[in-house]
C-alpha cells in the first residue's frame, strides 16, 4: 500500500471525526500527502497499517531501514512476527494479545524480531472499520526511541546495581531480602544471609591509591561470584562490605563450606598495576527464620556474626548465636560506663606491613602487603 492509500484508509468510511477534519482543513489531499511524506522522511514519525489478520499492509520505508530489514520482506508479514515487546520487567503484554483486543493502544515499546539492530521503537495504533462497522485492521504510528530507552535503562540499572562492580547495590539487596523473607515465611522456607568484610583493604587503598583499591574491588567481586556454586544474590553494600543471600539454605555444614571457599579464594594474591598484594576476608552468617524474621533482624544477626569473626582473628567465619547478642549488649553497656575502655576485643594491634618495594613505604597497615612491585617501581 502506498502512503496515499494509507492516508485514505486513515479517514475511515463515514468517520465523523475525519469529516470535521476535512471541514476545517485548508489543505488538499495532495498537500496532506506531501506533509506526511515530509514527516516520514524527517524521522519524527512513521506509519504502519495491518489488515484484519494482523499482516502488514503498509510500513514507512524509514522504519524498515531503522530495523535493517528490506521493506519488501516486511509487507505481508504478521506485525507480531516483525516486532517483539521490549520491557525489562517482563510484564508487558504480547503484541498478538494487544492486537487481538481490537482496541486503541499507545506507548507500546518493541524491538525488531530479527535482532539485527538494537533499535527500540514505540508503537501506537487504532482499529479501523469499514462502512458496515466491520473490523478491517489497524492504522498506527511509530517512533524511534532507541537513545531515550537505553538512557532510561542505564539510569534504572545504576539505581539497582553498583557502578564499580556490577553487583546489586544496597538498595536492591534490601528489596530482594525483604521480598524473599516475606515469600519464604508464608511457604515455611529458609534462607541464609552472609555478611562479608575485606580484611586489610583500607591499607591497600591508603598505600597503593584509590585506583588500585577500585581494581581490587572489581577482582574481589569476580572471585566472589565464581566461589559460590549455589543460587544466590550477591551485592556490594559500599566500601569493602559485601552481602550474599542464599535461598533455601539452612545447612550449617554446607554454609560453612561456602564461607570457607569464599575466604580461601579471596585471600589468594591479586595482580594489580602497582604490583601483587594479598588481603583477606571475614564472614558472618545468619539463617532465617531461626536468627530473625525481618530483614533488619537477619542482617543485624549476620553483622554480629561478622563482628565476632573479625574480632576472633580475621580470615574466618562465624554463625550467629544468642551469645553474640549478649556480647553486643555487654559492649553497649560498657561504653556507657564512664572511665571504662572500649568493648572487649575491640582494640587492634598496630602491625607494620611487609613490603618488598624499596621505594614504597606502607605506614600503619595491619598486615596488607605488596608481594611484588610493579615494573615501574622495580626500575
Amino acid at each position: 500500500m502506498a502512503l496515499k492509500g494509507f492516508l485514505s484508509s486513515m479517514g475511515g468510511a463515514g468517520s465523523s471525526r475525519s469529516k470535521r477534519g476535512r471541514a476545517v482543513s485548508a489543505l488538499s489531499d495532495d498537500e496532506k500527502l506531501a506533509m506526511l511524506e515530509d514527516l516520514e522522511h524527517s524521522g519524527l514519525g512513521w506509519f504502519w497499517a495491518s489488515d484484519a489478520d494482523g499482516n502488514l499492509t503498509y510500513l514507512s520505508g524509514a522504519l524498515a531501514e531503522c530495523i535493517d530489514v528490506p521493506l519488501e520482506d516486511l509487507i505481508g508479514q504478521p506485525l507480531a512476527s516483525v516486532f517483539n515487546p521490549r520491557d525489562g520487567d517482563g510484564r508487558t503484554k504480547s503484541l498478538p494479545l494487544v492486537l487481538g483486543a481490537r482496541k486503541s493502544f499507545s506507548g507500546f515499546v518493541v524491538e525488531a524480531a530479527s535482532g539485527k539492530t538494537n533499535a527500540v521503537l514505540r508503537l501506537a495504533g487504532r482499529p479501523v472499520e469499514d462502512g458496515r462497522g466491520r473490523f478491517t485492521g489497524f492504522r498506527g504510528t511509530g517512533a524511534d526511541i532507541t537513545q531515550e530507552f537505553h538512557r532510561e535503562e542505564e539510569t534504572s540499572r545504576l539505581a539497582k546495581f553498583d557502578s564499580l562492580t556490577g553487583l546489586a547495590n544496597r538498595h536492591r539487596m534490601a528489596q530482594i531480602i525483604d521480598s524473599t523473607l516475606t515469600a519464604f515465611q508464608a511457604a515455611k522456607r529458609n534462607c541464609a544471609v552472609l555478611m562479608l568484610d575485606l580484611d586489610r583493604f583500607k591499607q591497600v587503598n591508603d598505600t597503593l591509591g584509590h585506583a588500585a583499591g577500585d581494581e581490587l574491588l572489581r577482582q574481589v567481586s569476580a572471585r566472589l561470584q565464581r566461589s559460590i556454586d549455589h543460587e544466590c544474590e550477591i551485592g556490594r553494600l559500599g566500601g569493602d562490605e559485601f552481602q550474599v543471600l542464599l535461598p533455601d539454605m539452612d545447612d550449617r555444614g554446607v554454609l560453612g563450606e561456602v564461607a570457607m571457599k569464599i575466604i580461601a579464594m579471596l585471600k589468594q594474591p591479586y595482580s594489580l598495576e602497582e604490583g601483587r598484594c594479598v588481603i583477606g576476608a571475614s564472614v558472618g552468617i545468619a539463617i532465617a527464620p531461626h536468627d530473625g524474621v525481618t530483614r533488619e533482624e537477619v542482617v543485624r544477626a549476620a553483622d554480629l556474626a561478622l563482628y565476632a569473626a573479625k574480632n576472633g582473628g580475621r580470615g574466618q567465619y562465624r554463625f550467629f548465636s544468642g551469645e553474640l547478642e549478649n556480647e553486643a549488649i555487654f559492649r553497649r553497656a560498657a561504653r556507657r560506663r564512664p572511665g571504662r575502655g572500649s568493648a572487649r576485643g575491640s582494640a587492634v594491634p598496630k602491625v607494620r606491613a611487609n613490603c618488598c618495594c624499596p621505594r614504597h613505604e606502607c605506614r600503619g597497615a595491619r598486615g596488607a602487603y605488596l608481594l611484588e612491585p610493579c615494573a615501574a617501581r622495580r626500575n
